[in-house]
């Protein structure tokens, strides 16, 4: 069985028995995630990590600032050009899906605003 360690260095539940008793310090509120490097075995949460969707008709411009700061930061060739790849990716997977303008519902704006 695969194990996923938290950032503190605990293991994590199986995703699906994880919980949100912390909801307060999570940086994304509308989604539970659980993110893993493959090379690295880093893992991330909803504690420190966000999620955008490639759905998401705002994504490419999101990342083309975030790119622009990483770049007005001074950050690496390598991150520079896997930022660049990533927009190219949400680029491609939108000319063959459905896209569609970000949207909260009310019950959700109730948690994310919070």
């Amino acid at each position: 069985m695969l194990k996923f360690f938290t950032e503190r260095g605990k293991i994590a539940p199986p995703f699906h028995q994880m919980k949100t008793p912390l909801m307060s310090t999570a940086i994304d509120k509308k989604f539970k995630i659980l993110a893993v490097n493959e090379i690295t075995g880093s893992v991330h949460t909803e504690e420190t990590a966000l999620l955008l969707c490639a759905k998401d008709k705002a994504a490419p411009a999101a990342l083309d600032a975030y790119l622009a700061k990483c770049i007005e930061l001074g950050a690496g060739e390598d991150q520079i050009n896997s930022v660049k790849a990533l927009i190219q990716r949400v680029k491609d997977y939108q000319e063959k899906h459905n896209t569609k303008v970000a949207d909260v519902t009310a019950e959700e704006a109730k948690v994310l605003l919070s």
